[in-house]
């Protein structure tokens, strides 16, 4: 059974996440395309769900957006505001839930919101993430913008396996990589067996979760539902075409529709 979300992004994956000398540098680029897109102006207010260490909240803030990212782990916001503090452009971060994002900041209160990396389908239940995306356009103002960039179920599908990866992300840290998509539950089981040498004693452990993942025309279909308009699609978060059976990834401009109630 997998575990918790809340559970998984513990410390050390955070540590091997959020601490690549690279990060920053490809987020300044992700972000740039995601603004050039969405052509938001300065001082445009900016959240950014699952914000992580803040890598994307910063580089919003370099190009003068008022950005406030929200996560639920006290330790990447903790983080976050240690490694990316800005006098001349504060960032406000927050730890929430983005299932309640309109009791934490009210209706209409943002031009943008992001949910970025494949941050988006982690809630227990299928109907929560439907949820977050109501959410998300109640707090949007008239007009308002989301990114939300996440997994392919379709390219999942037609994968009929995924070979274990072994990978050493930090220096006597090792990890095995398992992957596992399940076609009833529509989900992706993540497993992560861990290597830590410089723990003692350095016993083998696993961290696991799982992710709820949605083809193009279900995430269409829960947007539009939401009360969004489609604008437009690319693959991976840097750009590229989109190809519905093929792409590992889908990102999608959508745009709130002034006159429409969600479903």
């Amino acid at each position: 059974m997998a575990g918790s979300p809340r559970a998984f992004f513990g410390s050390l994956v955070g540590e091997v996440m959020f601490n690549l000398k690279a990060r920053h540098d490809h987020s300044k680029s992700e972000v740039a395309r995601i603004v050039q897109s969405v052509n938001s102006k300065k001082e445009s207010a900016v959240l950014d769900l699952a914000c992580g260490a803040g890598h994307h909240c910063r580089a919003f803030a370099e190009l003068g957006l008022k950005v406030t990212g929200l996560d639920c782990s006290s330790a990447y916001l903790r983080a976050a505001r240690q490694f990316h503090g800005n006098k001349h452009n504060p960032i406000k971060y927050v730890q929430g839930d983005m299932r309640r994002l309109r009791l934490r900041f009210g209706s209409e209160r943002f031009d943008l919101v992001t949910s970025l990396n494949n941050s988006f389908g982690y809630c227990t239940r299928r109907t929560d993430d439907f949820a977050v995306l109501r959410q998300i356009h109640s707090v949007l103002k008239p007009g308002g913008a989301l990114v939300i960039n996440t997994l392919n179920a379709s390219k999942l599908r037609s994968t009929k396996e995924f070979a274990p990866t072994v990978r050493q992300p930090l220096r006597d840290l090792f990890i095995i990589d398992a992957v596992q998509f399940r076609p009833k539950e529509k989900s992706l089981l993540i497993v992560w067996t861990v290597i830590d040498q410089r723990r003692s004693p350095s016993r083998p452990y696993t961290l696991s979760m799982q992710q709820n993942t949605y083809t193009h025309e279900e995430l269409i279909g829960q947007l539009v539902s939401a009360g969004f308009g489609i604008e437009k699609v690319w693959s991976w978060l840097r750009g590229g075409d989109f190809e519905p059976r093929r792409s590992q990834h889908q990102t999608i401009l959508a745009r709130k529709e002034n006159n429409h109630k969600p479903a």
